[in-house]
């Protein structure tokens, strides 16, 4: 990777660039660079943190047609500070990385298990994601659910496990009531068979919080049992022995916000 910069690029947000500073203290001072996320990954991310373990930073990987907004940075760098308390990041299997579409999925589940924790860090700084993910589910989730085209290329089985994901995130995220309340109503019409499975599972997943990286491992792994993935897929595992810091968020955002 080649820094194209500092966050002062994508922002000017004050919470933002201190709380970026805070980070790369904690990493000797390297700066938190940015660069151009790859094509062909932006249709699982719009924008995303990377390690660079050469250089011993971090990057915010973005996407230059649509630059991230304030609210996603926060979101990005709150993944950092879990890395930095030991959450663990996941490591995908030779046979799962040979099928996109599992991977895919397996990704966005350990990515739903980091975000129960993300979310509430986020709102925490001062960044709600309302407004956000109230419109997904407007706009992209709920008409999906209740489309029986939207899936279908996929087959049966593959689009319900799809539904299942795109409904477990939308409904366990800070989206208002009104508009969990709307996709509860498009399952019920359009796929009643995962009303049970996406209750259960929301429940199961908010019983646990919140997470430490010890019970993340319990957490992600229930979330990848729908994928029925053969033993040894996904490997979770800490990473940066040495630079970790339990409770870091106490650090960064105690005095101010109370945590």
């Amino acid at each position: 990777m080649q820094s194209k910069g500092g966050l002062e690029k994508l922002t000017s947000s004050t919470e933002i660039l201190s709380l970026a500073r805070a980070i790369e203290e904690r990493y000797g001072g390297n700066s938190t660079g940015i660069d151009i996320l790859p094509i062909e990954t932006r249709g699982v991310a719009a924008c995303r943190a990377e390690w660079s373990a050469e250089e011993e930073r971090w990057y915010i990987m973005y996407t230059p047609e649509s630059p991230p907004h304030d609210h996603v940075l926060c979101h990005e760098l709150m993944h950092i500070i879990l890395f930095i308390e030991g959450f663990p990041g996941a490591c995908f299997s030779q046979w799962l990385t040979q099928r996109p579409w599992h991977k895919d999925m397996a990704y966005r589940a350990f990515n739903l298990c980091h975000h129960l924790e993300v979310w509430p860090l986020c709102e925490s700084f001062g960044f709600s994601q309302e407004e956000y993910y109230s419109g997904v589910i407007a706009t992209e989730v709920a008409p999906a659910v209740g489309s029986r085209n939207f899936f279908e290329r996929l087959g049966p089985r593959q689009g319900d496990i799809q539904r299942f994901y795109h409904c477990c995130e939308s409904l366990l995220s800070p989206a208002s009531n009104d508009s969990k309340n709307a996709l509860w109503a498009a399952i019920k019409k359009g796929y009643p068979q995962l009303l049970e499975p996406v209750q259960e599972y929301c429940a199961a997943c908010c019983e646990r919080l919140p997470l430490t990286p010890e019970s993340f491992m319990s957490a992600a792994n229930m979330l990848f049992g729908p994928l029925n993935l053969p033993p040894g897929s996904v490997t979770l595992e800490t990473y940066y022995y040495g630079h970790l810091t339990p409770n870091f968020r106490k650090v960064v955002l105690g005095n101010r916000f109370g945590i």
